[in-house]
């Protein structure tokens, strides 16, 4: 709590995670962990792990049986819901909020639970429905006797007003929010507020006030670190900064709103917000800006082709250097099949010459001992041998049987003999 205060919201988080798992055992504080840990992600802006984070609360509260734990998680994945423009899923779970408040006389969670519900229908243009509930805010308040309660339904009003396009009556309620919670020293509620103020008086073509209210709560903004704020300050700086003739300035806010931009929003508020940027860069009346925007560019532009370039360039020496080296494999293949040929073939060609002395001497031998059949069959032999091996000798490849035959021959010589 103490980080998260100071705004060192990492921090905060590294220490709630290690509470988490020191306090799987104890309900009660696993709850109130995961509900601060919550609180902080949206702090920073990160609401699709404060959804994920306020829901294992809410499973948790569901396991234990406390009612009044329940009814606060739901209203926590509510707020977190409607951080993330997910109007459906924040009424959702806001209703049942304010049910199980109602059914079980839990006063607070009612007010606040009845609060939620009223942002949502304001966001869904239901200005009816969202003053109703405004109404049920305050009631319970006054029954609790409790400003903030009150402040939170003047909150209400002044939004469903404005929407009704009372914007005078609308601005004094939400100045009489702001110095309340610059009273309290409630930072990010001081700083939303002001930036609804500035809006507003934009809005009123009032450029020179906006531009004072939206400079007197960035540095607070950006202190506490407070991400998905800074980037909607910066945006408006921009705007009125434009229509005050500033363009400079202008044009400095737009970046530092661009850059604050893509580490803030979900999916769903990149697309509005590029759209808007669009919007806004198109409107540009100043040669200056455009100017700048072009040469940024063209300088992107030109990085980006001499990076192709590059790219292309080691991909082409990449190519060529398999190319040789597959034509080199080509040719060693080619030479040493070629030598092996030569080596087969010559092997071929070779007979030893002591054998075919013997060989010879053996038939002569037959012949003095009168022996003609067993010299006819040698010689015979002998003769088909050395017609196989000259044969053999002029061709590259032969096949497997007529190899096996001039073996079988060469042997039956050798055991003949």
């Amino acid at each position: 709590s103490y980080y998260s205060e100071i705004g060192q919201y990492q921090k905060a988080i590294e220490r709630y995670q290690e509470n988490l798992a020191l306090n799987e055992n104890s309900p009660k504080r696993y709850f109130t962990i995961l509900n601060n840990l919550g609180n902080v992600y949206i702090e920073i802006g990160d609401f699709e792990e404060a959804v994920n984070t306020h829901l294992r609360a809410l499973r948790s509260a569901e396991s234990s049986g406390d009612v009044e734990r329940e009814a606060t998680s739901l209203l926590n994945v509510a707020g977190a819901y409607e951080h993330l423009n997910k109007h459906e899923e924040a009424l959702e779970f806001s209703k049942k909020a304010f049910e199980l408040a109602r059914i079980h006389e839990l006063q607070i969670v009612k007010m606040q639970s009845a609060f939620q519900v009223a942002e949502v229908y304001l966001a869904l243009e239901n200005n009816d429905l969202a003053l109703a509930y405004g109404d049920s805010v305050m009631s319970v308040a006054k029954k609790l006797q409790t400003e903030f309660g009150m402040n939170k339904a003047r909150e209400v009003q002044a939004k469903a007003i404005l929407n009704q396009g009372k914007q005078i009556e609308a601005l004094q309620l939400i100045r009489q929010s702001k110095a309340y919670y610059q009273e309290n020293k409630n930072d990010y509620q001081f700083i939303v507020q002001a930036l609804i103020e500035a809006s507003l008086l934009e809005t009123m073509n009032f450029n020179s006030q906006a531009e004072e209210v939206a400079l007197q709560i960035l540095p607070l903004a950006v202190h506490r670190d407070q991400k998905d704020q800074i980037w909607k300050i910066y945006c408006l700086l921009a705007s009125v900064q434009e229509k005050l003739g500033k363009l400079n300035s202008s044009y400095d806010n737009y970046k530092k709103f661009k850059l604050y931009q893509d580490s803030v929003v979900s999916i769903e508020k990149n697309a509005a917000i590029e759209r808007m940027a669009v919007e806004y860069e198109t409107e540009k009346k100043e040669a200056e800006i455009a100017s700048l925007s072009q040469q940024a560019e063209i300088q992107t532009l030109k990085i980006r082709q001499r990076n192709q370039a590059i790219i292309i360039g080691i991909i082409g020496f990449i190519v060529v250097i398999i190319i040789l080296y597959f034509l080199n494999s080509q040719r060693n293949a080619v030479r040493q099949k070629q030598q092996m040929e030569l080596e087969q073939r010559f092997l071929r060609s070779q007979l030893n010459p002591h054998f075919i002395s013997n060989a010879l001497v053996s038939v002569q031998s037959s012949l003095l001992e009168n022996d003609i059949k067993a010299a006819e069959n040698y010689l015979a032999t002998f003769s088909r041998l050395m017609r196989e091996m000259l044969e053999n000798s002029r061709e590259e490849q032969i096949p497997i049987e007529d190899e096996l035959a001039m073996v079988a021959d060469y042997l039956e010589i050798n055991k003949k003999r």
